[in-house]
């Protein structure tokens, strides 16, 4: 996971991610994950989001991100939470929420 934070990092800046989805097996530790991150991210983390799956290609993290570069005119990204991102970007309002997750229920099974 770090170095896919760095390579991050390196292609447009972690504090200009607003949202994130961390798809990770589900043997993996959502906590161990969310250790990684705070310590390559300075202050809070996005709106981020954990999913737990098997991932097609065998890796250990999948991703997907939203992030955008905003300059001095025209928006800025506030993180007022781990689960709350506002991005203020060209006169819009961007509110990304994130970290409602279920609790290993089957939502797809037929309720008795």
């Amino acid at each position: 996971m770090k170095e896919v934070l760095i390579k991050l990092d390196r292609t447009r800046g972690l504090e200009n991610i607003a949202r994130q989805t961390l798809f990770i097996p589900p043997s993996s530790s959502k906590e161990k994950a969310v250790a990684s991150m705070n310590s390559k991210f300075a202050g809070l983390l996005p709106a981020t989001s954990f999913v737990h799956q098997p991932l097609c290609n065998g890796e250990d993290l999948g991703a997907e991100l939203c992030a955008f570069v905003p300059n001095q005119e025209h928006g800025h990204i506030k993180k007022t939470s781990d689960n709350l991102t506002i991005a203020h970007i060209s006169n819009l309002k961007w509110a990304f929420v994130s970290g409602i997750e279920s609790k290993g229920e089957n939502f797809f099974q037929k309720s008795q």
